[in-house]
């Protein structure tokens, strides 16, 4: 097959304004929940290879997300044996951290009790929505398109006309899906939960 890409929607470019990734001097109230639980907790995929996966056989994770997350739990508790990974969909990042969509108008201690992960080390754009739902970004470390993978003789060329007709496939509550959603009309998205 070959791939075809996109640059990124207007509305989903950084809020640069809104979003300042330098972390602070000091430790805040979840650095200290950590180092008193002595464990942190991270919200993972298992299925973007070299990214986050399972290992041979169903092993430990591997990648350079879970790599960079043990970094981090040395950094925060000085063992990078000290985290527990949790599997998490697409649609499910910003749940994990408290920060679900309904509850937008909640006061944010709120928001935060309601977290399951300290943090989510996955794929996850910077994108006005996610800032204003009150989630915090490190330092961007890659940058992508939107890309189609399509057979190697289709005729699809890009975003545009030549996708009429087509059912395209994406992971629900991702920058792809609401990216596709805001261009559609000539083509089917369909949403999945769980990419295999």
């Amino acid at each position: 097959g070959h791939t075809v890409t996109a640059a990124a929607a207007d509305d989903e470019k950084p809020c640069a304004k809104k979003y300042e990734n330098r972390p602070p001097a000091k430790d805040g109230a979840t650095i200290a929940a950590i180092k008193e639980r002595g464990e942190l907790v991270v919200g993972v995929d298992q299925n973007s290879y070299r990214w986050a996966y399972r290992g041979t056989y169903g092993s430990e994770p591997e990648g350079f997300d879970i790599d960079l997350a043990r970094r981090i739990a040395k950094e925060i508790l000085g063992d990078a044996g000290k985290v527990r990974f949790k599997t998490i969909s697409t649609a499910a990042r910003g749940p994990a951290l408290g920060r679900d969509e309904k509850d937008k108008g909640k006061p944010a201690a709120e928001r935060d009790a309601g977290a399951s992960v300290d943090m989510v080390i996955r794929t996850m754009s910077i994108t006005c929505g996610h800032i204003d739902n009150g989630i915090a970004f490190s330092t961007p470390y890659f940058e992508t398109r939107q890309s189609l993978v399509v057979p190697r003789d289709s005729p699809i060329n890009g975003f545009g006309p030549t996708l009429r007709g087509s059912r395209l496939c994406v992971a629900k509550g991702s920058t792809a899906e609401s990216f596709l959603a805001a261009q559609s009309g000539f083509y089917a998205l369909k949403p999945v939960k769980k990419v295999p």
